[in-house]
């Protein structure tokens, strides 16, 4: 069931377009019988948990006393997708307006209706003046109305000295550019991604033009200094691209949207693990904007394990501790159900650490289900930090020789391993170390300060300070 087209599709659907989709359905101009209206009312009463339906609970409202037949509901429910397509044409039919107008100047003017086709062309226009949104075909637009317009003048006019050729090249050039700053983004986008490289053409030109003369339409604007933040270092095109998003985000499709904000948010990563901790707000910021807007969500509308770890681990490190707790038990429930009450488990042992509470940590990640390696990794490196807290150096030794074991088995851990290798000999170094001694501990301490990859150093340093 959960499986099955209709199912999907009525997922997708937001509150808006299911009661638009309801009114559809028990339309009386409709072509449908009264069991595809049942249909739709079980799917309709079980929002928002869909889960909870099964083929035959269905069959058993819809089609009472009667034994299950799996081919009968099976055709139902394609007649109630075949209805739910038709809605979706017919949705996307009320945002065509424009191509509709199009078709219907070039008509006119074939037909050589003039006073008709000179109204077609200011309603077009008044329509696009309307439009809440900036996108790119909001420029293709513009640009098709020029045209439209240049077409109409020349057959009013067989010879004119006043003509829009101006306006009409402006128009092509404000689409060429968004479109191409849009694709080089994606572009970019895919070769940081993948480490794949294109010959693309034109980019230097462009950038170039766009140098000289800046563009005007925030569209463009927005997707330059998305380019810019992908490919420079500078810190002036990401706070350029915040500003623009900030200003115009109401403005801007919600797909588009997400992408602009997973750029800074990729760019904001980066420059943190170069080794920058100023980006660490910045990182936590764009999460947060991101999660209210749902932009973290999968195809499933559930978050990743790795994004709701992550998020944890930055709010921690800039001690937001009470939003962390909270975003623990909330989020925690959007994800897929195998997984929420281990990553809860380990977030409330970092969350616990973080604060101070070490007797809580243990309790926690003792009842943890791994399905992640480099989870159980960090997991045991808080354990060891832990179990040095409480004092309980025994036990910590124990620990630091089967960790050692676990990372000589493991033979997929790559470069990571010998991040977690240094962990192990510095935190043995620590437990052994006369404190007393002034000379050992400097030497110990320019040793830390001068080994990379070694993510713990930070924590090692402030034992050692």
């Amino acid at each position: 069931m959960k499986d099955s087209k209709l199912f999907e599709l009525f997922k997708s659907l937001s509150k808006v377009e299911i009661n638009r989709f309801k009114d559809f359905v028990q339309s009386p101009y409709m072509n449908k019988n009264e069991k595809t209206v049942q249909l739709f009312d079980c799917f309709y009463k079980a929002l928002p948990k869909l889960d909870s339906l099964n083929k035959e609970t269905i069959f058993n409202k819809i089609f009472l006393n009667e034994p299950y037949n799996d081919l009968k509901i099976r055709h139902l429910m394609s007649l109630l997708l075949k209805l739910a397509e038709d809605f979706l044409i017919l949705e996307r039919n009320k945002t065509m307006l424009f191509s509709k107008q199009l078709v219907l100047m070039d008509e006119l003017r074939k037909r050589k209706l003039i006073k008709h086709y000179g109204s077609t062309i200011r309603n077009a226009e008044n329509e696009q003046k309307k439009q809440h949104y900036i996108a790119e075909d909001y420029y293709y637009k513009k640009f098709l109305l020029e045209k439209q317009k240049e077409l109409y003048e020349s057959l009013i006019k067989e010879r004119r000295t006043n003509t829009n050729y101006q306006e009409l090249s402006d128009a092509l050039d404000e689409f060429y550019f968004a479109s191409k700053l849009r694709t080089l983004c994606d572009i970019s986008s895919h070769q940081n991604l993948f480490n794949k490289t294109y010959n693309i053409q034109m980019t230097e030109s462009v950038l170039a033009q766009l140098d000289k003369k800046p563009p005007q339409s925030p569209y463009t604007r927005i997707y330059l200094a998305a380019y810019q933040t992908l490919n420079k270092t500078s810190k002036e095109n990401f706070n350029e691209l915040k500003k623009l998003l900030n200003q115009y985000e109401n403005q801007l499709p919600s797909e588009e949207l997400k992408e602009l904000f997973a750029i800074a948010r990729n760019y904001s990563i980066r420059q943190l693990n170069s080794g920058n901790p100023d980006y660490y707000r910045e990182v936590f910021d764009l999460y947060k904007i991101s999660l209210n807007k749902g932009f973290l969500l999968d195809r499933k509308n559930f978050l990743t394990p790795s994004i709701y770890k992550n998020i944890v681990a930055i709010g921690l490190h800039i001690k937001e501790f009470e939003w962390v707790n909270n975003f623990i038990e909330e989020y925690a429930l959007q994800m897929e159900k195998n997984y929420r009450i281990h990553y809860k488990n380990y977030a409330m042992g970092k969350w616990h650490f973080a604060k101070g509470n070490y007797h809580e940590v243990i309790g926690y990640l003792f009842n943890i289900n791994y399905s992640d390696i480099f989870m159980m990794l960090d997991t045991k490196v808080t354990l060891l930090k832990t179990y040095y807290e409480l004092g309980n150096i025994e036990v910590m030794e124990s620990l630091l020789e089967s960790f050692k074991q676990l990372l000589n088995r493991k033979k997929v851990l790559g470069y990571h391993k010998e991040a977690y290798q240094n962990i192990l000999k510095f935190a043995r170094q620590l437990v052994y170390l006369n404190h007393a001694d002034k000379g050992k501990k400097a030497k110990l301490i320019l040793e830390i300060k001068d080994t990379k990859p070694l993510p713990e150093k930070s924590w090692l340093l402030e034992k050692l300070a």
